[in-house]
């Protein structure tokens, strides 16, 4: 039992040293393979270099049909080194194919050899083997499949969404499309009628019309008078902008009459009392009127009188008359009283007028002052110097009035 166990033994040993051995040399195999197609690769990238080299040299060295004799002297030289260069790379490319192709033999031989080992070995393990890549295949081939399937699925419903949309328009598409049709139609019909209407006044010949010189005359003028009115409105909106900055000039020269310089201020003052002067002798004449008028109304007043007087019984004549009388030479005194002081008002107002500008004006040029503006202030403070200056004669007016 010992010998048998221990032949048995050796048995299992001797297979078990069998099976690694076995397996050592497939995975040197399979190494070997690793190592030929890394080769192979690179062989492969190697004729790929080689070719493209020698396609681009051959394309940028290729003759043309017509060559200058200075081209041709020049390929003399260089053609021996080129056709070398040719030579040896066209070698290159022929031993790296040769090359690739004794590896690839190579592969093939190992692979069979595996398989014819793997079938040796465990027949069924090999079966396996050759359903699991099989199956491996066929995954790979279903899910390119796939991948194929989902893209056209993805395509299908872009298209769908795209026809749903197309039909969503479709109805207002066929709308414009009946409108343009009715467009069309009656454009159609339009050019018809244009040509007949062409025909008719070819035949008929219709001189042109003569223009009417008195029509172009006013349509001219209207466009004179339209420039003119334009050219009056530009002048205008001029005009009032320079009178509001003049104005606005003036008002603060006014306000601030230190600022002012000597000559301009004497410009000023002299239009002023100008106007001031103006104003009086405008004053004077609305007086003069209204005397005019109380002397006839006191008249026909008189008048009036007499005429009742007349007409009064005669028994009451004498005391009558003595009361007209009396009434008449009171109304004459008061009469002569408010002469009197209108006259006073007028020679006072012109007084005063002549004091003023004696002030303003001295050795004949007029000179404003301190004093002159601080008593024209008293009369109209924060105004213009007319406005000072009529406040100042009506305030001397009204003095001498209270006093007569």
């Amino acid at each position: 039992m010992s010998e048998e166990s221990e032949n048995n033994l050796l048995h299992i040993y001797k297979s078990a040293v069998a099976s690694m051995q076995n397996e050592i040399d497939r995975l040197n195999r399979c190494l070997a393979i690793q190592n030929y197609q890394k080769k192979l690769s690179i062989l492969e990238e190697e004729k790929e270099k080689l070719t493209d080299t020698l396609e681009s040299m051959q394309s940028h060295y290729a003759t043309p049909l017509i060559k200058s004799p200075h081209e041709k002297h020049s390929e003399r030289t260089k053609t021996p080194v080129l056709v070398e260069e040719l030579i040896t790379l066209q070698a290159q490319v022929i031993e790296t194919s040769q090359k690739i192709n004794r590896e690839r033999r190579k592969i093939s031989q190992e692979c069979e050899y595996l398989e014819d080992n793997m079938r040796q070995i465990n027949g069924s393990l090999y079966i396996l083997v050759s359903k699991f890549n099989e199956a491996k295949r066929n995954n790979i081939d279903l899910r390119c499949q796939l991948k194929k399937l989902i893209k056209e699925r993805q395509s299908l419903t872009n298209n769908y969404s795209k026809i749903t949309k197309a039909l969503v328009k479709e109805s207002p598409l066929n709308e414009k499309m009946e409108k343009i049709e009715n467009q069309e139609r009656l454009v159609r019909e339009k050019i018809t009628s244009i040509n007949v209407l062409k025909k008719m006044i070819e035949q008929l010949k219709i001189p042109t019309p003569v223009e009417n010189p008195a029509l172009t005359n006013i349509f001219n003028k209207i466009k004179k008078l339209e420039e003119l009115l334009k050219e009056n409105e530009k002048t205008k909106r001029n005009l009032k902008i320079s009178i509001e900055m003049t104005q606005a000039e003036i008002d603060y020269k006014k306000k601030n009459p230190q600022k002012i310089p000597p000559a301009i201020a004497n410009k000023y003052y002299r239009q002023e009392l100008h106007s001031i002067e103006l104003d009086i002798a405008e004053k004077s004449r609305t007086v003069k009127e209204l005397e005019r008028q109380r002397l006839v109304a006191q008249i026909s007043y008189s008048d009036a009188l007499k005429e009742k007087i007349s007409l009064e019984p005669k028994k009451k004549k004498a005391k009558s008359v003595s009361s007209c009388c009396t009434y008449s030479s009171l109304a004459t005194e008061r009469n002569q009283s408010r002469i009197y002081t209108s006259q006073d008002l007028i020679r006072a107002s012109k007084k005063d007028t002549q004091k003023i500008v004696g002030m303003i004006k001295r050795s004949g040029e007029p000179v404003i002052t301190k004093d002159v503006l601080s008593v024209l202030d008293l009369y109209a403070p924060g105004q213009c110097l007319t406005s000072k200056i009529i406040a100042f004669n009506r305030g001397h007016a009204g003095k001498l009035s209270s006093k007569s």
